[in-house]
């Protein structure tokens, strides 16, 4: 008998699991980038972080268990 050994996904962190950039994620949280990268000092050794680049699974993985999850509903229904 095969034992699957992969982590299991949350269904949690399905509906998190999308390319994230640093500007986006700050825009989420709804601080600035500026705001935003002092928040993650704690744990930006774990974090590849670069201008424009998204935040792989794992990373992304890494900042939602240390911020909390962001609001997504109330980034889908924005005001135009």
């Amino acid at each position: 008998m095969k034992v699957d050994s992969s982590p299991k996904i949350t269904d949690s962190f399905q509906k998190f699991n999308k390319p994230e950039t640093l500007t986006s994620l700050a825009s989420k949280y709804e601080v600035s980038v500026k705001t935003f990268r002092k928040w993650i000092v704690p744990i930006e050794q774990k974090l590849n972080i670069e201008h424009k680049k998204p935040f792989t699974p794992i990373e992304l993985r890494t900042i939602i268990n240390f911020l909390g999850e962001y609001d997504i509903e109330k980034d889908s229904t924005k005001d135009n």
